[in-house]
């Protein structure tokens, strides 16, 4: 009601009345069911029924088309006053009043923004004239930062050229170091990070806690996880000093990424759930940004097999992406549906989605996503058995010792590698994954690690050097075991299985697999995500320096059931002297030194 005199202007006649009152005229309207409905219990809000509205806004513009930007301007007025400032920013702009409009989201749109509504920011932005824009230095920065957020990367530069205000400068430095680490551009990135800190004050607590995810993302980027790890904690407390949910999410999710990276899926995940807790808030629907979280959360899913729930994930980030105008997120939930297709063995589906993932990556250059969606690409192509094209982009792909071996690089060179493999190249594959593991472990980059010991216990088997193959697999498995890999293995198809199966069996036989600590039951069970079943021996058995045989097993038997070594020669038809033999084997095996301490053992360790 209170808008509504405000708009119509209280107290001018109005039908032969001289005074109004719009609250009483809503009541009215709304106890005769004239196409007007209540919004909350107060009877404060209310809305027409929508084609009713439609009716009246065409009244009003053949009736009184004079009156229609007036009406805007006091809607706006009123807006403000009570604190509604994006109703009031769009009424500005319908009354055609741009200076009032250009103030108003100058003032406002910083919050907008750091609510992850990008979308809403720039559609205001291009409702500007481009030269009143140029004139205001902070709506330049809140543009440039906009299609940032938005993956529109080529159109930030010209946002910021003309800008030689020295109070912003430190503001575009930021926005410049953003840019770069989405690029891929890491030690430009870093450079600009240091630059912007050097220029912004203390007191600016947003963008300072922007240019600190910056550092962090370009850390991650370069492969220098502990350094990113302290930039991104700063970045978390800063954003959280300034009350930015949105910024303080964005750097937990990266956050979760960099535990990826190290190999530490379980704490991973539980940053990508504290942030998912963090963007659902009260509400019962997430917020937009909530994607982020989600498309974490689906990727550590999928690494352990969760295929359902890793697709039901993903399809959440790319539908709330879409909405919040994420692209870079957008990008990412592509590829993890994509990578879920493929574990499937959803062919079509897995291409269909690739070739979405690659039109974003061509339009908006995330250099890490491209690298990830390339590395997709050449798996398709090996399994559909096109090695000419495999071939052909790992040929333009290979890296030489001079590169720099950013994260991106380092995903493409392991896809490389697989190529080379299965082009019957192992020795050269070889060659690339020793660099590759070589700084992957100087960096603590264990989650690569696992990745790339799996390509070279692949190399080695290709090359028939089956103990390093086996010794390679081994430290991948240690590593993976703890944080339950299962897809970075069974990924890798029948010859990984196969490797998988040697080392059960050598298990079975007491090789040093066993020293490295791997549970029988994690070999079975990447087995099994194969479709192989394997019958485990129990627990107890696994504890025993090295496990009874089957054949010894019978023996210990017959041995808890009271038979003479004569006795179990006839039963099982062998002669006496290979009972004597089997008796031994347990007695060393078990640790005793009669059948009565082999009796005890047993039902000690429950063996039987």
């Amino acid at each position: 009601g209170e808008l509504c005199d405000a708009v119509i202007g209280a107290g001018e006649p109005v039908e032969g009345r001289s005074a109004v009152d719009s609250q009483s005229i809503l009541e009215h309207l709304e106890r005769n069911n004239l196409f007007i409905v209540p919004l909350d219990d107060e009877r404060r809000w209310y809305r027409y029924h929508r084609l009713f509205a439609d009716q009246l806004r065409q009244r009003l513009h053949q009736k009184r088309r004079d009156l229609v930007l007036k009406l805007h301007q006091r809607a706006s007025e009123w807006y403000e006053e009570n604190g509604l400032i994006p109703e009031a920013v769009s009424h500005a702009l319908a009354s055609g009043n741009l200076e009032r409009a250009a103030g108003l989201i100058e003032w406002t749109a910083w919050q907008i923004l750091t609510r992850g509504e990008m979308t809403t920011v720039l559609g205001w932005l291009g409702a500007l004239p481009p030269n009143l824009v140029h004139s205001r230095p902070q709506l330049c920065i809140l543009h440039a930062w906009a299609l940032a957020f938005a993956g529109e990367l080529d159109s930030v530069e010209p946002c910021l050229q003309d800008i030689d205000v020295q109070q912003v400068q430190g503001e575009v430095a930021a926005v410049r170091a953003y840019v770069a680490t989405a690029r891929g551009e890491a030690s430009r990135a870093i450079e600009l990070a240091h630059l912007a800190l050097g220029l912004l004050p203390e007191e600016k607590w947003f963008s300072r806690g922007i240019v600190a995810l910056s550092l962090g993302l370009a850390h991650q980027s370069s492969g220098e996880l502990a350094a990113a790890s302290r930039a991104l904690a700063e970045a978390i407390s800063l954003s959280r000093a300034a009350d930015q949910t949105y910024m303080t999410l964005v750097a937990t999710t990266t956050l979760g990424r960099v535990q990826e990276r190290q190999g530490l899926l379980c704490q991973a995940m539980a940053t990508y759930q504290e942030a998912s807790e963090m963007a659902s808030g009260s509400g019962s629907q997430p917020a937009p940004f909530a994607g982020m979280a989600h498309v974490g959360i689906a990727e550590v899913l999928c690494e352990w097999n969760d295929l359902d729930n890793a697709m039901r994930f993903a399809m959440d980030d790319i539908e709330l992406s879409e909405l919040g105008g994420f692209v870079l997120y957008l990008l990412a939930g592509h590829a993890i549906l994509a990578r879920v297709h493929w574990a499937r063995g959803e062919v079509n589906s897995a291409l269909e989605v690739i070739q979405k993932a690659e039109r974003l990556a061509q339009r908006y250059g995330y250099a890490y996503l491209t690298a990830v969606v390339a590395e997709l690409r050449s798996r398709l192509w090996l399994a559909q058995g096109n090695l000419a094209a495999a071939s052909r982009w790992a040929q333009e792909h290979r890296w030489s010792p001079g590169d720099r071996l950013d994260s991106a690089r380092e995903v493409e060179q392991m896809a490389v590698a697989r190529v080379l493999i299965a082009h019957e190249k192992p020795g050269e594959a070889l060659q690339l994954l020793t660099r590759l593991l070589e700084a992957a472990q100087a960096a603590a980059r264990m989650g690569s690690a696992i990745k790339i010991l799996t390509l070279q216990a692949l190399a080695f088997q290709a090359q028939g050097e089956m103990e390093e193959s086996m010794s390679a697999l081994e430290r991948a498995l240690s590593l993976a075991e703890p944080e339950g890999y299962v897809r970075t293995f069974v990924d890798e198809g029948e010859p990984m299985a196969r490797l998988l199966s040697q080392i059960l069996v050598a298990q079975r036989k007491g090789r040093q697999a066993l020293s490295r600590g791997i549970a029988p039951s994690y070999v079975a069970g990447l087995l099994a995500a194969f479709g192989q079943e394997v019958e485990l021996a129990s627990p107890a058995m696994e504890s025993l320096v090295e496990p009874l045989t089957e054949r010894e097993l019978e023996v210990l038997r017959l041995i808890v059931a009271g038979l003479s070594n004569s006795e179990i020669a006839e039963g099982l038809v062998i002669a006496v002297s290979t009972v004597k033999s089997h008796v031994n084997h347990i007695y060393g095996k078990l640790g005793v030194e009669s059948r009565t301490q082999a009796v005890a053992r047993a039902q000690e360790l429950a063996l039987l």
